[in-house]
């Protein structure tokens, strides 16, 4: 299959790149996109494979539209997320209400 990748300098690619050859994989891309969405439209149209968040493809792997690679055992590929807050000072409310919501996800992930 054609592999859909992120582009080539960025960390994302990196990451997902030695995440998959842990797994045996050496994949040629085709594509490269700055943006997942793209990615995903090109899956949906059969265009090829990609390492994609979960979130915006759990309903397509839900309804049988979509599925993982890996069988029995599919393959994950974590993402550490870094969150930076200094002490001498409150957070804009935006920056607030931005890390509720990635701890409400984070947690809806893991329930």
């Amino acid at each position: 299959k054609n592999f859909i990748a992120y582009e080539q300098p960025s960390n994302t690619f990196r990451l997902v790149n030695e995440a998959l050859k842990s797994y045996g994989a050496e994949p040629r891309s085709v594509f490269y996109s700055t943006s997942p969405e793209v990615m995903l439209r090109l899956v949906l149209l059969h265009k090829g494979v990609a390492a994609l968040p979960y979130l915006m493809v759990r309903e397509y792997l839900r309804s049988g539209e979509l599925k993982r690679l890996g069988d029995a055992t599919p393959w994950l590929i974590p993402r550490p997320i870094v969150a930076i807050k200094r002490r001498d000072r409150e957070l804009p409310l935006a920056l607030q209400q931005l890390t509720r919501q990635a701890r409400k996800t984070i947690d809806d992930l893991m329930a």
